[in-house]
């Protein structure tokens, strides 16, 4: 890593402050790698210096953007002629990376996992497999060989068997080991590569990028003071570790040069007097220790002062299917999601998130509807896109448009995906309106929030009881599951043996398990009703994203000779005549305008 370090800084006239050196941190995880010192003797001495501008501006590294690498640089240090031997060289290497692109591009299964990380994964695993044939640019060759090859990570991409076994219901999870297979792939196809070598090799690189990429701003235009940001590696400051206890160094962007800096605060003197100190910057002001941990391989130290989330993903096996096609229906975020109270220390639902509130719908109490259900399900749901469809498909059949709907409908309610994604025409709600008539209809999320929150404050209350017993079902259930998987679970000899390796995936578990045990220890109806809000100063934590990338047909169970025959009926030109929308609905007109979009 220092040779890098020594290579990186003299090759391209990167500007570092006397005293900032690369060495081992002194971080107590065994798997901490390299860190970021500065010599405070050398400093102070650079400090009387009155003509480095860089003391003046307390930077200590200054890195030209044009030698970071992220979507935009790479392209332009492959095209660049003056890293190459001979213009051969460059001919013959950009015009097999830019086909081996192409294919990729073409590639439909890759196309909705596209984002800037991936395309930079893509350009190091092809600079990886192309380097033994091409003279691919040593700036490219260095980085993956002393950097990324060397890099030991200890997140899921690095230890999947672990993390599947307890964390598949996080979307960030199945879909590494997607992209990894898809790459896997991709290559072996694209040049023939061995299956089992390079899949290793896609793993390290991919996990080791996923580590180490920042979030580097841009402006979009120098008369405004909006910014974007751009994913990027950047050489150096990958170096520099994560803590949100010893006070941090920043990294801005020079928005004359769009070089990227590394500054200290005003007084970095450490009052023990150590000559070197380790820097130290925060990767995220804000800490939800399942995305932290899945990126960075590590449970971060916090201080009382950070801001601290657990977003608790329910697993889908768990939740009963009625409700699971519920949320699907409805696009709802089967997560649960936990804040630590700096003042208590302990851990408390985040009811603030409108989130929290749709995870109660289908558990919904209503004291004025006595003798019928409020949610109902209607398992011929295709016959209504059928009628909305023939109002404007006129062509088609109503046999066709009841065949297409009804398989639609079937392969996207058996997919282990988290949404249907079309328009909520399955699920009927009973509710009273303004006058205290009894009235049904189809609606959407947001009109089934307005609905429930415009219930008395009883019912409310009821309705959160009436998860509390499912969602205390389910923690009994997870606690026992992570219990199992560090102590007696099949991977025990795994973790015995290689625990510096698994200690991370270890960490997680026990943050999970003592929350959960304080949190059952506590009534947890009183704590879902409990007027309790998060600090409005502090940032929100992202929820994890829905599954939204299997095939929609899933594991679709095949329809018997007697269901076979009962289709054929079903979906004739009569069925419709028989099928009346006012059982479902007294807004047939209004729905029809409502949910038009989804059929034009």
């Amino acid at each position: 890593m220092d040779k890098f370090f020594d290579w990186y800084v003299s090759t391209f006239d990167i500007e570092v402050q006397k005293g900032v050196r690369l060495a081992k941190s002194e971080i107590s995880d065994p798997n901490s790698g390299y860190g970021l010192y500065v010599d405070q003797t050398l400093s102070k001495c650079s400090k009387e210096d009155a003509d480095d501008s860089m003391v003046k501006s307390n930077e200590l590294i200054r890195i030209p953007n044009k030698v970071t690498f992220n979507i935009h640089s790479i392209l332009s240090m492959f095209n660049d002629k003056t890293n190459y031997p001979s213009i051969d060289a460059h001919l013959f290497f950009t015009e097999k990376i830019k086909n081996v692109l192409k294919s990729f591009y073409k590639c439909s299964s890759m196309s909705e996992m596209f984002s800037e990380t991936i395309v930079i994964t893509l350009y190091f695993i092809t600079f990886y497999f192309l380097q033994s044939d091409y003279d691919v640019p040593e700036i490219f060759t260095r980085y993956l060989e002393d950097v990324l090859l060397s890099t030991a990570v200890n997140n899921p991409i690095m230890r999947p068997e672990l993390y599947l076994q307890c964390y598949k219901q996080y979307p960030n999870i199945l879909a590494n080991e997607i992209i990894i297979d898809l790459f896997t792939k991709f290559f072996e196809s694209e040049l023939s590569l061995d299956s089992a070598a390079s899949k290793d090799t896609i793993r390290q690189i991919y996990g080791a990028i996923i580590s180490r990429v920042l979030d580097i701003p841009h402006e979009i235009s120098e008369k405004s003071d909006d910014f974007t940001t751009r994913t990027s590696l950047v050489p150096i400051l990958d170096f520099v570790n994560h803590s949100s206890i010893t006070p941090c160094c920043v990294f801005d962007v020079d928005r004359t040069t769009n070089d990227i800096t590394l500054k200290y605060p005003e007084s970095i003197e450490d009052p023990d007097d150590q000559t070197r100190k380790e820097l130290f910057i925060q990767y995220s002001d804000v800490i939800e220790y399942t995305s932290f941990n899945f990126a960075y391989g590590f449970i971060p130290e916090v201080n009382k002062d950070t801001p601290c989330y657990f977003n608790l993903s329910i697993e889908r096996d768990f939740i009963p299917k009625y409700y699971r096609n519920f949320y699907k229906w409805f696009g709802i975020n089967p997560v649960v999601q936990f804040y630590k109270d700096n003042k208590t220390m302990t851990w408390l639902i985040n009811k603030t998130l409108k989130e929290f509130d749709e995870l109660l719908l289908p558990f919904m109490i209503n004291s004025c509807i006595e003798n019928e259900e409020i949610w109902s399900y209607n398992s011929n749901a295709y016959k209504s896109f059928a009628n909305f469809s023939s109002k404007i498909d006129t062509e088609s059949t109503v046999v066709d448009l009841n065949n297409i709907f009804r398989n639609e409908i079937k392969g996207r309610e058996h997919s282990k995906n988290d949404v249907i994604g079309l328009a909520q025409l399955a699920w009927t709600i009973r509710f009273q309106d303004n006058n205290g008539k009894i009235l049904k209809r189809r609606v959407n999320k947001q009109k089934a929030l307005n609905i429930f929150r415009n219930l008395p404050v009883n019912d409310q209350e009821n309705t959160r009881k009436a998860f509390a017993l499912f969602f205390q079902t389910y923690i009994t259930y997870r606690l026992n599951k992570l219990e199992d998987s560090i102590n007696i679970g099949s991977h025990k000899e795994h973790i015995k043996y290689n625990e510096s390796e698994c200690q991370s995936f270890i960490d997680l578990c026990n943050i999970e398990i003592d929350m959960l045990k304080q949190v059952t220890s506590t009534d947890l109806t009183s704590l879902l009703n409990t007027t309790l809000t998060v600090q409005q100063e502090l940032d929100e934590a992202l929820l994890p994203p829905l599954i939204s990338f299997y095939k929609q047909e899933g594991d679709i169970p095949e329809d018997n000779e007697a269901e076979q025959h009962e289709l054929i009926n079903e979906c004739d030109a009569s069925s419709l005549d028989d099928y009346n929308e006012l059982d479902y609905t007294d807004f047939v007109t209004q729905e029809q305008e409502e949910f038009g979009q989804y059929f034009t």
